[in-house]
């Protein structure tokens, strides 16, 4: 199994993702009012009539943008993807270290995303199914629904400065979920020290 490419090919990015990296960064920084034509003008030097090209409305900059974050966790999850061996687990193992260790550098914007009710809940379900349904191949529905639960659970406790778990804690959970990736139980081998894998 591989995963899909979603994102463009690497080299000089075109004009309309320039302006959607800009985009997510602005957002990061002011929120849902760094998403204007007038704040994405001066930060990339487009006039307003150039941005208008690539987006025609509000609406459609904030799918892009959207869009963009979404590419940006694909891209993470691929690349880890392509550096592991080949294993019925590869998906599962990927999507869980891009996560669990923030390669998308892009936590951060989702943070903002999340709380500033920017996210579209249909658009939402439908990319959190395809991409339970890549990392569910090879391993089954209960160790993938159990890895993505626990995964996502940490992640989002993270993002919004929840969690009650030390440096060391953290290190124990993400050390239980690989070894679930990896088809063990969730038992600590006595022999083995807590967050080691």
């Amino acid at each position: 199994m591989t995963l899909e490419k979603t994102t463009a090919k690497r080299g000089r990015p075109s004009a309309k993702q320039r302006v959607l990296d800009i985009a997510l960064e602005l957002f990061a920084e002011k929120g849902a009012s760094g998403l204007t034509y007038d704040e994405l003008s001066k930060a990339t030097g487009l006039s307003k009539g150039g941005l208008i090209y690539h987006f025609p409305s509000k609406e459609r900059l904030i799918d892009d943008v959207r869009r963009q974050l979404s590419a940006r966790y694909r891209e993470a999850w691929q690349e880890v993807y392509d550096q592991l061996p080949e294993s019925s687990n590869r998906a599962l193992k990927s999507y869980a270290l891009a996560s669990l260790e923030n390669r998308s550098n892009s936590d951060h914007i989702s943070a903002r995303m999340m709380v500033s009710g920017l996210w579209d809940v249909t658009s939402g379900r439908q990319y959190y199914r395809e991409r339970f349904d890549s990392i569910e191949q090879g391993v089954g529905f209960e160790r993938a629904a159990l890895v993505h639960l626990a995964t996502e659970g940490l992640w989002f406790m993270e993002l919004i400065g929840f969690s009650p778990f030390s440096p060391e804690e953290r290190a124990r959970i993400v050390g239980m979920i690989k070894r679930i990736i990896d088809g063990g139980d969730l038992e600590w081998p006595p022999d083995e020290p807590a967050g080691k894998t």
